[in-house]
């Protein structure tokens, strides 16, 4: 009962917030490359040792899978509540005289962004106090520049810096945290 009133809390605040936020931010955000999980492969379960270890894969794909869907509604939410936005910019006015509108967003890698040596994505261990998972994502600065604010904020947003951000997340309590 308390799980499903959760829920229900969540989704409410989930629609709001993609109701109230730029939906080029939302659609970035969520449009990203399907997310490869942990895959469960059966295997005979004559030996105790094997089926313990069946047991121990099959829990962290599914922990795995629960990550995923966590830490993309964590950076849906996130993108809602950054300041600068791209609904409500920085605007800066420069030396020049021309204004800079500069707001910022997170999203998932592409693929063509990954690096080979960069490690999972998405990553979940078992540790003694219980799971922790590393979610990597790119923080996207984005830029317009304008001869007036007004301008800015309708002019065309390009992409200038990208950051490399990971967020580290624990299992507890029944959910990802």
């Amino acid at each position: 009962m308390q799980q499903s009133a959760i829920y229900v809390i969540l989704a409410v605040f989930l629609t709001g917030a993609f109701f109230t936020s730029a939906a080029q931010a939302q659609s970035e955000a969520l449009a990203s490359p399907p997310v490869e999980t942990a895959s469960i492969q059966d295997s005979d379960t004559e030996s105790p040792g094997k089926s313990a270890l069946t047991v121990l894969k099959k829990d962290l794909a599914r922990k795995q899978q629960q990550l995923v869907t966590s830490a993309l509604e964590w950076m849906a939410t996130a993108n809602t509540h950054l300041l600068p936005s791209r609904r409500k910019p920085r605007i800066e006015k420069q030396s020049d005289g021309t204004y800079k509108a500069v707001y910022f967003m997170r999203r998932q890698y592409l693929e063509e962004e990954v690096a080979p040596g960069m490690g999972k994505l998405f990553e979940v261990t078992k540790e003694q106090h219980g799971y922790s998972g590393l979610f990597r994502f790119v923080e996207v600065v984005y830029e317009a520049r304008g001869s007036s604010p007004e301008e800015c904020r309708a002019a065309e947003f390009t992409p200038k810096v990208r950051r490399p951000n990971a967020q580290i997340f624990c299992y507890s309590g029944g959910r990802w945290q």
